[in-house]
């Protein structure tokens, strides 16, 4: 204990006098030695120690300027101050615009099998679903084989709008003008593309049934909208039978060919129909058209009165001119003027006579 505490008195006396020894250097104006070595040792030392200098961050000291903590601007990665990076932010958010969901072919086969109608309806207007993005789509034959085969099963419900939507948009998609085409080419099709096309093939009589039973509801539900559609539909299948019998060796029963010829009938002649009205519309706009006014447009009020918005009657109106030209300035004036002023004067008549 006496030989410790003597060695803790010299080295207290040692480090007195090292320290005495550098006041006095500092008084008397001499440098004073680094004798720590904290700094200069090091750098002196390095040439010697192959070893790196380690960081002093909470990293343990494993890599120079990276400790636990990021500091804006250390890393040169493409990285911002926020620590994101833009260009996978913007991938990201691609990846969120994600494409309509559309209804596949095994989906549509199960749809057959069901034999709820009015479930199936439901599943084919839900846009979740995907059967409208569907048939929006290119189809390959046996889908458009399987589209018309479920067209003609819904027509079988009894409840005429829920399955109108459904065909009313069938008609006014892309599918209208696929399967026209695909009755097209069917008398032409090679031994290759019937192995593709093994639902048509497999039974023919169905379809054309299937085609006819479409067309029929169209013209029941949809004469006006749909007369176009099935006039090229089933012209398409009665000039396609002849050259499909011929070319394949398929017999097509006469009752098929009869059903076809007698619905066509029926709505050429209400497509003459359509046609007729539309000419005489267009001819009496044109004789209004050329109808001189009861008086001069200048002359009326901008603001309407008291007899026009409580009386049901209507004023002198002529309608635009889309094709041609007008006759003159005071034509042009005189219809764009009255058309405009009763836009804002029939809300006001129908508001207050009821």
């Amino acid at each position: 204990m006496q030989r410790n505490g003597n060695e803790n008195n010299e080295n207290r006396k040692s480090h007195r006098g090292r320290r005495g020894h550098e006041e006095r250097r500092k008084r008397d104006g001499d440098p004073v030695p680094n004798i720590s070595g904290s700094q200069n040792g090091r750098k002196r030392n390095r040439g010697s120690d192959p070893r790196p200098e380690r960081g002093r961050g909470r990293g343990h000291g494993r890599g120079r300027g990276h400790g636990h903590y990021r500091v804006p601007g250390n890393h040169d990665n493409g990285r911002n101050d926020s620590g994101f990076v833009p260009e996978r932010k913007h991938e990201n958010e691609s990846n969120r615009t994600r494409k309509p969901r559309q209804m596949g072919f095994k989906a549509l086969d199960a749809l057959m099998d069901n034999d709820n109608i009015e479930e199936i309806i439901l599943d084919l207007n839900d846009g979740k679903k995907g059967f409208k993005t569907l048939l929006g789509s290119t189809l390959s034959t046996d889908m458009i084989v399987l589209v018309v085969k479920l067209l003609a099963k819904i027509c079988d419900s009894a409840f005429n709008t829920s399955k109108t939507s459904v065909l009313q948009f069938a008609i006014e998609s892309e599918f209208s003008k696929q399967v026209t085409h695909f009755v097209n080419s069917l008398a032409v099709q090679n031994s290759r593309e019937k192995m593709s096309n093994k639902y048509f093939w497999k039974d023919t009589d169905d379809f054309w049934n299937n085609l006819i039973k479409i067309s029929e509801h169209y013209h029941d539900l949809l004469p006006r909208t749909s007369c176009d559609f099935t006039v090229k539909l089933l012209k398409s299948v009665k000039f396609s039978i002849p050259p499909i019998e011929q070319c394949h060796s398929v017999h097509i029963s006469d009752e098929i060919k009869n059903k076809v010829d007698s619905i066509l009938e029926v709505v050429e002649k209400k497509q003459k129909e359509l046609d007729t009205q539309i000419d005489i519309k267009k001819e009496k706009n044109f004789n209004l058209t050329l109808q001189e006014p009861p008086d001069d447009f200048r002359e009326i009020s901008v603001y309407p009165s008291t007899v026009e918005i409580t009386t049901q009657k209507s004023p002198f109106l002529r309608p635009n001119i889309v094709k041609g030209p007008y006759p003159d300035i005071n034509t042009y004036l005189d219809i764009q003027y009255r058309l405009y002023r009763e836009d804002f004067v029939m809300p006001l008549r129908k508001g207050i006579c009821g």
